[in-house]
């Protein structure tokens, strides 16, 4: 397929050019340093000690620890559920047995207490993959915790010191205060800690090396492993540009199954298409597939893959259209080095300590880094309930725009510590990206191109494009890797209602949106239970009650079009241009303004400017009187 494919997919207005539009960004934090970050590894188990010499040669300043035990390697050793004498083996570990190495009393916890300068900790494959009772446990189909026995990640275990209780229930009760943050983490406990917060040592940032065997021998070997994968991943994650038009990063999402964590979604996929990176979204009932799926369909697959993907966040088997959805979906898309996946599903991180297994028919992390050639992703190896699965704004704005290392990043994105949750990846590994866009129209065309043409051999700095200071064959390159690309087509389908008023999503806060609301008044109904966290459309206070108080909100925005700032019948530049001046204020502040704040929350944020490019291009709302009717429900 042409790489000068349009990328307007959704149907949605052409979006004009914003050659002088100021992105959402801060400054790059402080980086994430080898001395700051330290190995856990076992010499006895051939996988981790492998691993452990090829990520010393990527960062040879990095503390280690070797947990130098003998314990079970299952396979090719029968899996029990009884768990072995020494409560151990490689893919489970009972919560005495963590007690005993891990624990507060350990050896282990002893080492890190003597090296506080260590904030993060990065995990082998080969050291057991989850915390659990059970040594052989199913993954039940009803889902319901607990599940198995398997009471948390190794990893998400290791990151605080104490255990979780049976099913992980103490463990909801410890929410995570990195959550949401944009700080580096040493910057972040230094300020908590002054002011009677966690300070270094109360919890770490842990990731895993792990992977499904690759088709290739990367670490040179003779044999095909998941070590390879995991070799793989490693070198991917080496310093490296990304060239941002000329990969695409991909939301895929249904918006009827789980509406909140879609409109999350739609918030992070607006803020990265401020920065400039190509986003593609897909809020329909089809399922994005990648080219190697036996389902994959050109006509409407094809314009998701023309380019690699950098990123992927989908619903996965949670998506609920009408298209099939492999198990094995995960390992089959087209990725370029950094490629971050995150899903929503509970056991999308079951083959960590089950390899092989797809619960449930979802993705698994592991062969988005084996299969696939992904560098990153975030996994759960039990169900974990919505409340606490990888949210992906954080992670996406603070990797991709933020600056944060992965591990950092990662962690931002976890509402709750000691959980189910495993990051996998580098965790030292930065964003570093380019943009071959350098007349700022969202093209990389001829102007781009004549640009660097007319600078080689100089120090640009226009053409300059990798900021290396001199302008080469590298800053042509990138733009010849992108050209034709266009991105300057509004990614985002229409907002969802939410506090504005809009149920039926058509931009428009008329009559529909007033019919649908009064035949809902009552009480809400109970969420499905497999998103505890649903809200009713019309319940526009979020009292769980659609009543008086949500007939007074829609009112109050009745007969208009959502993202019409100024008042003049259309969402526009003007609007934006509003929206983006008042980013980030709140009532009282000097630069606060009302009417940027669209869903009347107090402040001028994301929900605002996605509302904005979500009905970009809307045009003016016919005058129409309200019409009477009738109250359905418990009215």
């Amino acid at each position: 397929m042409s790489k000068q494919m349009q990328q307007g997919l959704r149907g949605g207005p052409a979006l004009l050019i914003l050659a002088a539009m100021t992105a959402i960004t801060s400054k790059a934090p402080a980086a994430l340093m080898e001395s700051e970050t330290l190995l856990l590894y076992n010499s006895h188990n051939s996988e981790s000690a492998a691993i452990h010499d090829i990520f010393m040669d990527a960062h040879p300043g990095v503390w280690s620890y070797n947990l130098n035990l003998d314990y079970p390697t299952v396979p090719p050793e029968p899996r029990q559920e009884t768990p072995p004498a020494g409560g151990i083996n490689n893919q489970y570990i009972t919560p005495d047995r963590f007690d005993d190495l891990f624990g507060p009393n350990s050896e282990f916890r002893k080492f890190l207490r003597e090296r506080p300068e260590i904030l993060a900790i990065v995990t082998t494959r080969g050291l057991p993959a989850a915390v659990s009772e059970n040594f052989d446990p199913d993954a039940a189909p009803g889902m319901v915790q607990p599940v198995s026995g398997v009471w948390a990640s190794f990893e998400a275990t290791l990151s605080r010191p104490g255990l979780p209780g049976p099913g992980g229930d103490p463990l909801r009760q410890a929410p995570n205060p990195y959550f949401d943050s944009q700080q580096s983490f040493a910057d972040f406990l230094a300020k908590q800690c002054e002011s009677g917060g966690p300070c270094r040592g109360d919890y770490y940032l842990v990731s895993r090396l792990d992977s499904a065997a690759p088709a290739e021998d990367y670490d040179g070997d003779g044999d095909i492993d998941p070590v390879d994968g995991v070799y793989a991943m490693i070198q991917r994650a080496a310093p490296l540009g990304i060239n941002r038009y000329a990969t695409s990063l991909v939301f895929d999402t249904h918006e009827p199954n789980y509406p909140q964590q879609a409109e999350a979604y739609r918030n992070t996929a607006a803020e990265l298409w401020l920065d400039n990176w190509c986003v593609l979204v897909d809020s329909g009932e089809r399922f994005v597939h990648g080219p190697g799926d036996p389902n994959f369909d050109p006509d409407t697959d094809g314009p998701f893959a023309a380019y690699p993907i950098v990123g992927l966040s989908t619903f996965g088997g949670n998506h609920g259209g009408s298209e099939p959805i492999n198990h094995n979906y995960a390992g089959l898309y087209e990725t370029i080095a950094y490629a971050v996946f995150n899903s929503l599903e509970s056991g999308n991180g079951w083959a960590l300590h089950a390899p092989g297994e797809y619960p449930w028919n979802q993705g698994q992390v592991t062969d988005w880094i084996g299969l696939s050639g992904g560098t990153f992703a975030v996994g759960n190896v039990q169900e974990p309930t919505t409340m606490s699965t990888c949210r992906s704004q954080p992670l996406f704005a603070n990797f991709f725009i933020g600056g944060l290392s992965w591990a950092e990043a990662a962690y931002t994105a976890l509402p709750n510590l000691g959980q189910y949750q495993t990051p996998l990846g580098d965790p030292l590994a930065r964003v570093i990206a380019y943009n071959a866009d350098i007349t700022g129209d969202r093209v990389v065309d001829l102007s781009d191109l004549s640009l660097v043409l007319a600078q080689m051999g100089t120090s640009g700095p226009e053409g300059d494009v990798n900021q290396d200071g001199w302008v080469d064959e590298a800053d042509l390159n990138l733009v010849q890797d992108a050209y034709g690309r266009d991105c300057s087509g509004n990614p985002l389908p229409p907002i969802p209602g939410g506090g504005f008023g809009d149920i039926n999503h058509d931009c428009e806060i008329d009559q529909a949106d007033l019919g649908i609301l009064l035949s809902d008044y009552g009480p809400c109904p109970p969420p499905p239970i497999e998103d505890p966290n649903q809200p009713c459309a019309s319940d526009l206070n979020g009292d769980l009650v659609v009543d008086d108080a949500d007939l007074d909100i829609l009112l109050a925005h009745y007969d208009t079009v959502v993202g019409d700032v100024d008042g003049n019948g259309m969402v526009d530049q003007a609007d934006l241009d509003r929206v983006l001046a008042a980013y980030g204020t709140c009532a009282g502040d000097p630069d606060y303004d009302a009417a940027a704040d669209l869903d009347d929350s107090g402040c001028v944020d994301m929900a605002d400017l996605a509302a904005v490019l979500g009905c970009l291009g809307h045009g003016t709302l016919i005058k129409k009187p309200i019409e009477a009717v009738p109250v359905g429900g418990g009215g």
